[in-house]
């Protein structure tokens, strides 16, 4: 999934949407559990074991769009 969401190391919120679409939209339906890897003073999410890092950093931002997708995304640091 996270691949998915992710294609090339870049949210795609279009995916996401999609995802939960073919959900009904149905935010119970999803859980996507995001690692994040600490690179310097930032939390960035991080694929393929932490081995890649994507252009998403944790930030009030990231964490406007979590409560948007509210039980759908899921951090762990």
């Amino acid at each position: 999934m996270t691949s998915y969401l992710f294609p090339n190391a870049q949210f795609s919120l279009d995916h996401l949407t999609a995802v939960l679409r073919t959900l009904e939209n149905d935010k119970n339906k999803l859980v996507v559990d995001l690692s994040c890897r600490k690179q310097g003073a930032k939390w960035i999410v991080a694929m393929n074991r932490w081995q890649t890092l994507t252009d998403m950093e944790l930030n009030q931002g990231q964490a406007n769009l979590k409560s948007r997708y509210e039980r759908s995304l899921t951090f762990s640091y």
